[in-house]
């Protein structure tokens, strides 16, 4: 699974979030740690590729998170469309702005937490 969860201690941080079929996996990972509704301040999505984001937009309704991800990626989680920033589209939700670290490709994310 590709994600990490980091505690904060006023919180958790969730970097990517895994495929959608790995969902049930994911959640008693969460459960484990102690990561509750509330709990998860904050999904950083280092891309937009499915394995990457696959539960976010799931995990940002149960969890209330913030979700922090490139702008030219937001659409792959929004509409779920893999193909989406090939598009030219704009998101209609209200996602963290972060800049390029242009280590794999121009959507890669840097994030200062």
């Amino acid at each position: 699974m590709n994600c990490y969860l980091i505690d904060t201690g006023t919180g958790y941080v969730l970097i990517d979030t895994g495929s959608s079929n790995q969902r049930a996996i994911l959640e008693k990972n969460l459960t484990s740690a102690g990561c509750k509704p509330g709990d998860l301040r904050l999904i950083a999505l280092t891309h937009g590729d499915f394995d990457h984001t696959g539960n976010a937009a799931y995990l940002r309704k149960k969890f209330g998170s913030s979700i922090a991800m490139h702008s030219e990626d937001c659409g792959m989680v929004e509409q779920g469309d893999m193909t989406w920033n090939r598009k030219n589209q704009t998101c209609s939700l209200d996602w963290h702005s972060v800049y390029s670290s242009g280590w794999e490709n121009r959507t890669d994310l840097a994030l200062i937490y």
